[in-house]
Order: C-alpha cells, then structure tokens, then sequence
C-alpha cells in the first residue's frame, strides 16, 4: 500500500512540474 502512495505521489508530481514548464514555455513565447 505504502508503495502504491509513493508511486502516485511521484506521478503526481511529474504531472505538476510538467504542467508548469508548458506554462513556463508559453509564457517565454
């Protein structure tokens, strides 16, 4: 159970940081 938490922790992570470089990238162009 406690890995289940850990893996959808980080993939909720990766999906944040990715969502904020997209933001990042449309904001600089």
């Amino acid at each position: 159970m406690k890995a289940v938490m850990m893996v959808t922790k980080l993939v909720v992570v990766t999906r944040v940081i990715v969502l904020v470089m997209i933001m990042v990238m449309m904001l600089i162009s």
